[in-house]
C-alpha cells in the first residue's frame, strides 16, 4: 500500500518510472542505473509463493518502532534459495549466489528444523541439498557427484542470468516437449496470466477474453511479436537430446 508513495520518493530524485511486473516497479535513475523496487517476494511459482508469502511470520522489527524488518535467518536462507531455484529453473543463477549461501551456512545461526520444514513446504528439498553439495565442493573440497557436476556445467554455461537456450530447454522439459511448450504459450496457466493482466485476480471469468488478447497483442504488437518469433527460432535451435538431459537432471533436483 506504500508502493505508490515510494515511486514518487524516487522520482523526486531523478528516477523515471517502467514497467511494473507481479512483484516489482522498475524504475531508472538519471545514468541508466535500474532499481527494481519490490514491493513482494512472490516469483510466480504457485509451490515457491505460498511460502513466500509467509514472509511476516518470520520477521521482526529491528527494534520498537523501527520500520526495518529482518527476516529470521532460516527464512532468509529460504528466500535465497527459493529465489535461487526461479532462476535456474529458467535457465542458470550464476555463481554468486552459491557463494552467498555457503557463507550464510557458515555465518548465521539457521534452525534447521524450521528451514526443513520451510523447504518441504515448497517442494525444494532436493534443490537445497544439491545447492548445499555443490557449494561445499566449490569452496569447501568436498566430493561433487555426478548431479553436482552436471548443475555446474548448467550454470557454467548460462552464465550469470542465464540464457534463452537453456530457459527454452529447461521449458520444453517441463512442459511436454515440443508440442506441450507450443501448448503452454497459447493458453498459459491462469496465475501467469493474471500476473499480466492484474484485472483477472478480481474477474477471473474474464479469462478466456484476455488470452485471445494475448494473442492480438503478439500477432499485432512489434516488439511482442518480434519476441515470440525469437522464441520460435530457440525452440527449433535446441536438440531433443539437450532437452532430454536437461529433464532429468532438473527431476532429480526436484523442480
Amino acid at each position: 500500500e506504500e508502493l505508490p508513495a515510494a515511486i514518487v520518493a524516487l522520482e523526486a530524485v531523478g528516477y523515471k518510472c517502467g514497467k511494473k511486473i507481479f512483484h516489482d516497479v522498475h524504475m531508472e535513475s538519471e545514468d541508466g542505473l535500474l532499481l527494481e523496487l519490490h514491493f513482494s517476494l512472490a516469483e510466480a511459482s504457485e509451490k515457491l509463493d505460498v511460502v513466500l508469502d509467509r514472509v511476516w511470520d518470520y520477521a521482526a522489527p529491528e527494534k520498537e518502532g523501527s520500520f526495518l524488518y529482518r527476516m529470521t535467518p532460516a527464512f532468509f536462507l529460504f528466500h535465497l534459495l527459493a529465489h535461487m531455484s526461479h532462476h535456474f529453473a529458467v535457465g542458470g543463477c550464476g555463481v554468486r549466489p552459491f557463494i552467498d549461501v555457503y557463507l550464510y551456512r557458515r555465518a548465521a545461526e539457521v534452525d534447521e528444523a524450521v528451514l526443513s520444514a520451510l523447504l518441504s513446504d515448497a517442494s525444494l528439498t532436493k534443490f537445497a541439498e544439491a545447492v548445499f553439495r555443490l557449494s561445499d565442493a566449490w569452496f569447501a573440497g568436498a566430493p561433487a557427484d555426478d548431479l553436482c557436476r552436471r548443475m555446474e556445467a548448467f550454470l557454467f554455461r548460462g552464465g550469470a542470468y542465464g540464457t534463452k537456450q537453456q530457459e527454452m530447454a529447461v521449458n520444453r522439459a517441463k512442459k511436454g516437449g515440443r508440442i506441450g511448450f507450443i501448448f503452454r504459450r497459447l493458453f498459459p496457466p491462469f496465475r501467469m496470466l493474471s500476473n499480466r493482466y492484474p484485472v483477472l485476480k478480481k474477474h477471473p471469468w474474464l479469462a478466456p477474453v484476455f488470452c485471445v488478447w494475448r494473442w492480438i497483442e503478439t500477432l499485432f504488437g512489434t516488439e511482442a511479436r518480434r519476441r515470440t518469433l525469437r522464441s520460435w527460432q530457440i525452440m527449433n535451435e535446441v536438440k531433443g537430446e539437450t532437452v532430454d538431459d536437461t529433464k532429468d537432471m532438473i527431476e532429480k533436483l526436484g523442480l
